[in-house]
């Protein structure tokens, strides 16, 4: 909870590793990168109090160690498994390119999301599973995407429940295999 004015949560936990973070009325902001991202673990699960406003706004440009680096590239970005969950509200501003994304499965459980990016709203390479929740997403690309090409049990995305509202310059959902 509270206010992050130039800063990123990092998680860099062992392969095996589940961690668990939880949003209770945070405002932050990277000037330089994502506001989270998860480097390595086996899954970052991200839940909203409830009846909390959680907001994040990454850089709209970002500083890379190395000029051949392109990751992070989300305000929320996960290497690996990501679930997010709850009862409250987040608000997210990809202002570099895309507003959540996972390298593995992007699993949405609950809450209220309103995303706005300059690139994809919600991406997640091996799947997207929407179970529940309220998503408002603005996006300059897709506004829903998974994008596994190379595993014909992957880049699919599942809606299983949930309100939908996308605005998108590309696909409003797009999946690689099955939606």
């Amino acid at each position: 909870s509270g206010t992050m004015n130039d800063g990123q949560i990092l998680v860099d936990a062992d392969k095996e590793d589940n961690v668990h973070i939880i949003l209770n009325g945070l405002t932050a902001s990277s000037s330089t990168s994502s506001v989270i991202y998860g480097e390595q673990s086996k899954k970052i699960v991200i839940t909203l109090a409830k009846g909390q406003e959680n907001t994040l706004n990454d850089a709209s440009e970002y500083i890379y160690d190395d000029a051949a680096e392109d990751e992070p590239n989300a305000c929320i970005f996960s290497k690996d498994d990501l679930s997010i969950n709850g009862e409250g509200t987040l608000n997210v501003n990809g202002n570099y390119e895309d507003g959540i994304r996972s390298k593995d499965d992007l699993k949405i459980i609950g809450g209220v999301l309103n995303v706005t990016a300059q690139q994809h709203g919600l991406k997640g390479k091996d799947s997207v599973i929407v179970k529940d929740g309220d998503l408002t997403i603005t996006a300059g690309g897709d506004g829903i995407k998974s994008n596994n090409d190379t595993d014909a049990d992957k880049g699919y995305i599942l809606l299983d429940g949930g309100t939908y509202r996308i605005t998108a310059a590309q696909d409003g959902i797009q999946a690689e295999t099955i939606l």
